[in-house]
């Protein structure tokens, strides 16, 4: 626990308090190697002796059991991303009306006489 108390502080800290890009791509680094040093830690921390007298364990496949939790995840993941994606922005129909106006004005000068200024 302590390694992941200091090493997200010495990531987080620089990059709360900067928008250098720099700066945040080694804070970004420094806590990939907190999240790895975490795992390594734990795993290094596990002893596992095989007994071979004893049966197979029965259950659940890792399939099965993982299978309902990853069709979850991607339905979780993609029924707001596809929300966010079809949703109408408010500045769209205000960029559409100055586009509109623009291609009109536009229109409208290109009709013109160049001689007369007068419409053709």
């Amino acid at each position: 626990m302590i390694i992941g108390v200091v090493a997200s502080t010495a990531a987080l800290a620089p990059a709360r308090r900067t928008r250098r890009l720099e700066i945040r791509v080694v804070a970004a680094f420094v806590m990939g190697c907190a999240v790895v040093a975490l795992h390594y830690t734990g795993m290094a921390g596990v002893r596992v002796t095989l007994d071979p007298s004893l049966p197979a364990p029965e259950g659940m496949t890792v399939m099965s059991l993982l299978f309902p939790a990853f069709v979850l995840g991607i339905i979780v993941l993609a029924v707001p991303i596809t929300a966010l994606l079809l949703a109408s922005d408010p500045e769209d129909a205000v960029r559409d009306a100055r586009l509109g106006q623009w291609a009109s004005e536009a229109e409208r000068q290109v009709d013109r006489d160049p001689v007369t200024g007068s419409h053709m």
